[in-house]
């Protein structure tokens, strides 16, 4: 049936970063277990305090049809069917909701594209950071002078991606939303009813991932052109080199 994109709720506190919650897993004590599916294939990426408005990063529902479920106990793998139906009121045909679930992964990776890059450009803050310290205090400014033109490069990008002016859940009334938030509010367009995806809302799309492109290029060479040189300013002092990654650096100590 079709369903509405959601923001995920995130676990908050008031002393600690807000994170998405972990995802579901099978139990594997003894004895009867439970497991609920929610037709939900795996959420897109994200991120530590992430606010997004009028969207989430949800993946999207399955389409009705024959699925299977493999659990592995003591060696001995054992496999089961079940359906997914469709909602009996829906004109829609399997081919209708194929397409909206294509369009609807799509959107997902997208998503997860913009997200990682966020991610990215937050670890590769943190690792300069870190060997910034680590330099011997001689070499520290001609290393932060060396990374800077890097570090303003993925800054650009990741505020043309992301709102990072958001604080709060109401900062986007007053901040306008990036890209990510454009991108996955698409998804709750095309679940909106059980239909293909518009025209309009696949224009859209292409538009939004073509801008997209143009900032991960960017990204990339930047750090295809930087990296080198400031690994060899490390390697000098025996200090390990930048790594291009989408961990998440751990949240700053408090």
């Amino acid at each position: 049936t079709a369903q509405r994109s959601e923001s995920r709720s995130e676990e908050t506190t008031d002393d600690g970063p807000r994170r998405p919650p972990a995802p579901p897993r099978v139990s594997n004590k003894a004895g009867l277990n439970t497991f609920s599916w929610n037709l939900r294939y795996p959420d897109a990426s994200t991120f530590q305090n992430i606010i997004m408005w009028a969207a989430g990063t949800q993946g999207p529902v399955g389409v009705p049809g024959t699925y299977s479920v493999r659990m592995k106990v003591g060696g001995v793998t054992q496999t089961e069917s079940f359906k997914v139906l469709k909602d009996p009121r829906s004109k829609a045909t399997q081919a209708d909701l194929d397409a909206q679930f294509a369009f609807l992964m799509k959107v997902r990776d997208e998503t997860t594209k913009a997200n990682d890059a966020v991610r990215l450009v937050r670890n590769m803050r943190a690792q300069i950071a870190d060997r910034t310290t680590k330099l011997p205090e001689g070499k520290r400014d001609a290393f932060r002078i060396s990374a800077t033109g890097l570090e303003n490069i993925l800054s650009a990008a990741e505020r043309a991606i992301y709102q990072t002016d958001n604080r709060s859940n109401q900062d986007p009334l007053n901040y306008p939303i990036r890209l990510n938030n454009k991108i996955a509010a698409l998804a709750g367009v095309a679940a909106s009813a059980d239909a293909r995806p518009t025209d309009q809302t696949i224009k859209v799309f292409e538009l939004l991932s073509k801008e997209l492109a143009s900032h991960l290029a960017r990204i990339q060479r930047a750090l295809e052109s930087s990296l080198p040189a400031l690994n060899r300013e490390l390697a000098a002092s025996n200090l390990a080199p930048l790594v291009a990654s989408t961990d998440e650096p751990p949240p700053p100590e408090r």
